[in-house]
């Protein structure tokens, strides 16, 4: 078994680390991982190294999520076969810990085994709040309950290494993606219970509140949210009656300043302003096109649905037109609004068959970037079934018509 720990700017804790790893012997090997530290951290790395580590580093900071691959990489290449348990470099994994995650991970199998803590005793606010906030939405993203979905100890076996490579994000958010990618991968998720330890209040931690907070929830919106949003653990039940017509997306149209990546925040009415530092991983109008495709395959009606761009045939058009995606202030109560107009039309005549005005929204709670991310995911829930239903009604109204009232279809 391999211990990897990633590293950023570490404290002499983490040389009694894994001092503490090589003389309980748990471990074939242990990797450390160097993100980029800096010369003024060289006698930190250069003492474990005595210690009997491998060194690896990044000439720059590349993220946790990169230093993870690295570390997977390298044990792929020089120690073929081995189950890696990945470790945070703070100190606040227990060697026992560590054991027991190890113990748990099945070298031939296809399971992440989490080393999972309880959240009991002293425990930071921002910690308690973070992990309770991302389970509850994991939860609704995935209909899988994890006790923590945060942890930084987890156990890996030797058949999934590869695999773990092609997971992006190259910072805290990984290890989110690891668990989406899991969902929908069939790849098991086992929790074993662990201490919950926190050292000087989390002080070390180099997560940052704000954008590290928008890159760990950014994936649910854009990967996740849908795999099961049409289920029941969601209390909305997949209806498997598939239509006889296929649909094509179109890339929702909307102002200039909506077209972008930057999340979008309106002060008060008629002022539209931006996140100074968040940004979606796509602008909204892709965003919003992908998670509309992706509804219509969770929900699985619409055998045959794509974007306009994929270049694949269809017999109806959807188009959107995208009128408000930000957040507003007015009233006093942040909230995430989402209006759009959307359009479909019957491709062999080019006629508009039926419109749409929907509209939904979530209280944000707080005006910071991750407290927007999450209210936009509310309100994309409540907003893509009322879309998808709408659709499908119309669609098969339209296509069951007479041919007479098919010519006649305006508007």
């Amino acid at each position: 078994m391999i211990v990897l720990i990633p590293a950023y700017e570490p404290g002499e804790p983490l040389v009694g680390f894994v001092h503490s790893i090589v003389e309980a012997g748990i471990a074939d090997h242990v990797v450390v991982v160097d993100d980029g530290s800096g010369p003024a951290y060289a006698g930190v790395f250069a003492a474990v190294a005595a210690a009997g580590c491998a060194v690896l580093g990044h000439q720059v900071n590349r993220g946790k999520g990169a230093a993870l691959r690295t570390g997977f990489e390298h044990v792929l290449r020089r120690h073929p076969g081995q189950a890696v348990v990945c470790a945070d470099c703070d100190g606040q994994h227990a060697v026992v810990d560590i054991e027991r995650v190890a113990a748990a991970v099945p070298l031939d199998g296809r399971t992440v085994v989490l080393g999972a803590r309880a959240f009991a005793g002293d425990v930071p606010a921002r910690s308690r709040f973070g992990n309770t906030i991302t389970r509850h939405v994991f939860r609704w993203s995935t209909g899988l309950r994890l006790t923590d979905t945060q942890t930084g100890l987890r156990g890996y076996p030797p058949g999934l290494l590869a695999w773990l490579l092609t997971i992006g994000g190259d910072r805290f958010e990984y290890e989110l993606e690891v668990l989406l990618a899991a969902r929908r991968a069939g790849v098991d998720l086992v929790e074993v219970p662990i201490a919950t330890r926190y050292i000087d209040g989390n002080a070390s931690s180099h997560f940052r509140p704000i954008r590290d907070s928008l890159r760990v929830y950014v994936p649910f919106v854009r990967f996740g949210l849908w795999d099961d949003a049409f289920n029941p653990a969601t209390g909305n039940l997949r209806n498997n009656a598939g239509v006889p017509w296929q649909l094509l997306v179109d890339t929702p149209q909307s102002s200039g300043t909506l077209d972008t990546a930057r999340i979008a925040v309106m002060p008060s009415p008629g002022v539209l302003e931006v996140y100074a530092d968040a940004r979606w991983g796509d602008p909204a109008p892709t965003l919003l096109r992908n998670l509309i495709v992706r509804a219509f395959e969770t929900d699985a009606r619409v055998n045959g649905v794509s974007a306009v761009d994929a270049g694949l045939g269809g017999d109806y058009l959807l188009a959107i037109n995208l009128h408000d995606f930000q957040i507003e202030l007015a009233g006093g109560t942040p909230r995430a609004v989402i209006r759009l107009t959307a359009k479909l039309y019957d491709r062999s005549s080019n006629r508009i068959v039926a419109s749409h005005a929907l509209a939904a929204s979530a209280d944000a709670g707080s005006t910071d970037a991750a407290s927007a991310a999450r209210a936009f995911e509310l309100a994309i829930n409540e907003l893509m079934p009322q879309l998808v239903e709408w659709t499908i009604a119309q669609g098969n109204g339209h296509w069951s018509a007479p041919a007479s009232d098919k010519a006649n279809a305006r508007e």
